[in-house]
């Protein structure tokens, strides 16, 4: 009896876990797309953000090598020589 409780219990769970997926995904899919600038902004000054996120958390740094991978996929070769320059001015 106590098993087959415990098994109810975690079916609902699971359902309401997949109830709330569900809604969080159809918010994800109604949201607007961030305006061009914003987005040409946040690219340009996110780098001392990233720093300081690492100081403080280092487990985020694959995280953070991911952002800066978007980003400068993103941007193009011009965005990738700055940030690389700024990482090593910041390292020296």
């Amino acid at each position: 009896e106590a098993a087959r409780r415990r098994e109810e219990e975690d079916r609902r769970a699971r359902e309401r876990a997949e109830e709330e997926e569900a809604r969080c995904l159809e918010r994800f899919m109604e949201a607007e797309p961030l305006d061009p600038q914003e987005l040409h902004a946040f690219t340009d000054s996110m780098l001392p953000g990233c720093f300081h996120l690492l100081d403080e958390l280092p487990d985020t740094v694959y995280r953070l090598c991911d952002l800066l991978m978007t980003a400068i996929k993103r941007s193009g070769p011009e965005y990738r020589d700055l940030i690389l320059g700024q990482v090593v001015h910041q390292v020296s």
